[in-house]
């Protein structure tokens, strides 16, 4: 009953618990790009309405800017953002 385990035989378990283990992950990963083609909706961008050139201060640009930044970072991870104020800096 005095069973030895080798080197050798660790170096095998070693090997078929990382295969186990990453073969599992890789399930996973499928499991959630599955998840993500049933789920996921994608919503259409509404149409920008059209600039007239000249017609624009210098505010108007600075909430366009601001605004196409806003919408730019919307699909980022970290795209929440909150505008609290607005102050004009003179």
């Amino acid at each position: 009953m005095n069973e030895t385990i080798t080197i050798f035989d660790g170096l095998v378990i070693s090997g078929i618990s990382l295969v186990i283990v990453f073969g599992l992950l890789y399930l996973l990963s499928l499991l959630l790009q599955l998840f993500k083609v049933l789920f996921y909706k994608e919503t259409p961008m509404p149409e920008a309405a059209p600039v007239v050139p000249g017609n624009e201060d210098e505010e108007e640009r600075l909430v366009v800017a601001i605004t196409a930044t806003i919408i730019a970072g919307k699909d980022k991870p970290d795209g929440r953002f909150h505008i609290s104020k607005i102050k004009r800096l003179k």
